[in-house]
């Protein structure tokens, strides 16, 4: 048997629709749009209440691009002004106000540590720097081998205080971002709330099952070989860079406990040299024990210790006469 719709049930229908129908006017849109604006505005300005520890490691990083602004070369009776710039390797690795008790009064050390980024993050961060006036007398940077050579979108909290809009499209170009990652970055760049997320993430993950980073990254799939066909060029840039501007780089390799840092540590610190970059690996992987590190990574107080010393007398050795 055919079925058929009568004329009665498509009326029916088409009533049913137009009492359902809602009319979206120019000023139900500009009320939604206000509406956004406010709840944008409410949690932007909620970051405040966070957890202190994600206030200060905010305000850490803040202080430290603000100082690393102000450097300037030393002269006369002023030290000589030293840069470490690195990610998490350094900010856990090294004591600033224990190493400057060693190096004085030749050298002032100044560190600005922002976690999970890699080379091209300090490559056009530094640029930056430079172009608003920094001139420390050297940069050191702070990177195990890997994160030479990786490519990968800057962290969150990379994008938010160490760049510039001009760097991000810079950016975009030489780590091929694609759109969801560029503008990623741009919301990152933009908002606290944006670039602090991750943060948060870590601290309620924390709450809920505390020891969880340290038994994932001790079970996690690391120390992957990367490719280090680009490390040569990059060195090589960095170089340039550091020259336009009339600083003097160094490239030191932190323990990571990674067997694969361990194994490609020679060919990069030859990059580095090859490229007029003093290079060096102070503290091997093999000279520190399971107990020097936090996590089975970053190093705890006793590696902290070590590691510190050992860059107090590099930086002698490289710099005898605090210029």
């Amino acid at each position: 048997m055919h079925s058929s719709i009568s004329n009665f049930e498509i009326e029916a229908f088409a009533a049913q629709a137009e009492r359902l129908h809602i009319s979206i006017s120019r000023k139900h849109v500009i009320r939604l749009l206000l509406a956004l604006a406010l709840v944008c505005a409410f949690i932007e300005t909620g970051v405040g209440w966070w957890p202190r520890s994600i206030r200060n490691n905010g305000r850490r990083v803040e202080s430290e691009y603000a100082e690393a602004l102000r450097l300037q070369p030393g002269s006369g009776d002023q030290p000589a002004s030293v840069l470490f710039v690195g990610n998490s390797t350094l900010r856990f690795g090294l004591d600033a106000p224990e190493l400057n008790r060693e190096l004085q009064p030749k050298l002032a050390a100044h560190v600005l540590a922002v976690d999970g980024t890699m080379y091209e993050d300090w490559y056009f961060c530094l640029r930056e720097l430079f172009r608003k006036g920094s001139r420390p007398d050297y940069v050191v940077l702070v990177l195990p081998p890997s994160h030479i050579a990786r490519l990968a979108p800057p962290p969150d909290e990379a994008s938010y205080y160490i760049f510039g809009i001009g760097d991000i499209l810079a950016l975009r170009e030489a780590e091929k971002l694609t759109p969801t990652q560029l503008s990623n970055v741009i919301f990152a760049h933009s908002s606290l709330f944006f670039s602090r997320r991750s943060d948060l993430r870590f601290a309620v993950k924390d709450k809920l099952f505390p020891g969880f980073e340290t038994l994932a990254r001790r079970y996690m799939l690391r120390g992957v070989p990367a490719d280090l066909s680009p490390v040569p060029e990059r060195f090589r840039q960095l170089s340039d860079l550091c020259a336009q501007y009339h600083v003097r780089p160094i490239y030191v390799i932190p323990p990571t406990n990674e067997e694969s840092d361990t194994r490609q540590s020679s060919p990069v610190l030859q990059a580095a040299q090859a490229n007029g970059i003093p290079g060096s690996m102070p503290v091997p992987n093999t000279e520190m024990a399971a107990a020097d590190y936090r996590d089975g990574y970053h190093l705890n107080e006793l590696g902290r210790r070590v590691f510190t010393t050992s860059i107090a007398k590099l930086l002698e050795a490289e710099i005898p006469h605090g210029r």
